[in-house]
């Protein structure tokens, strides 16, 4: 007898096993990770739409249940899935980068881990990085507003034993841009950790795959964007 044909989706699963991920295209990727949520259902049609209204598989991974709630098709328990695993996805990222000596050597590399540490957010939000050298020793998102914004800011530091840190601001859509506001607090935050001798090592702004740094703004180098210099920055 000859060899039973393969289905598309057995196809696709087996070039996955044998070569692995760049075997596939985004939307049979999509149509691999759907079937394993709802493996009596046709996915193809499916995958090829959500693609479609997010653009890239990384944006898609990107977002929240809420979003992806949203998606005409998609079930919860698929939303709450794809949602999983592009957080897991982003945790590996970011455990990789904690645990190599000197990771956070250049602006680039402390604005890699700050853009897909706040990937996905729908708010704004303040984080610190707080680091013994160019080592990391913590991340935790600090106050978001007034004098307990610089004060979480030095209690973070102090408790992490940091020498240096960079402060990172999650800003909601847009191109990242620092305003006169973002100044005035990096001054206060700098003051404040010069009373404790920790030093000021950066203060970024982070939007979707963008940032910018106060830092190389001020020195006269350009925005970065997924650590690729793209214009100057402006303020």
């Amino acid at each position: 007898m000859g060899q039973v044909p393969r289905t598309r989706l057995e196809d696709i699963r087996q070039r996955f096993i044998e070569v692995g991920i760049e075997a596939l295209d985004n939307a049979e990727t999509l149509e691999l990770l759907l079937h394993y949520v709802s493996p009596r259902t046709d996915n193809r049609a499916l995958s090829e739409a959500v693609l479609t209204k997010y653009d890239s598989l990384r944006n898609l991974l990107s977002s929240s249940v809420s979003q992806l709630k949203t998606v005409g098709g998609l079930s919860e328990s698929a939303a709450v899935f794809l949602s999983l695993v592009g957080q897991t996805g982003r945790q590996i990222f970011l455990e990789s980068m904690e645990g190599r000596p000197g990771a956070f050597a250049s602006i680039p590399d402390i604005g890699r881990y700050c853009m897909e540490l706040v990937r996905g957010q729908p708010r704004e939000a303040f984080y610190e990085l707080c680091l013994a050298g160019d080592t990391f020793l913590s991340c935790r998102p600090i106050a978001e507003t007034g004098q307990e914004l610089v004060r979480s800011a030095i209690e973070s530091a102090l408790e992490s034993a940091a020498d240096n840190v960079a402060i990172c601001r999650r800003q909601a859509g847009g191109l990242a841009t620092l305003s006169g506001n973002d100044r005035a607090l990096s001054e206060k935050f700098r003051a404040a950790l010069d009373t404790v001798r920790v030093s000021f090592r950066d203060y970024l702004v982070v939007a979707d795959d963008d940032f910018v740094s106060l830092t190389e703004t001020d020195s006269g180098k350009r925005r970065k964007k997924n650590g690729v210099i793209i214009d100057y920055a402006p303020f």
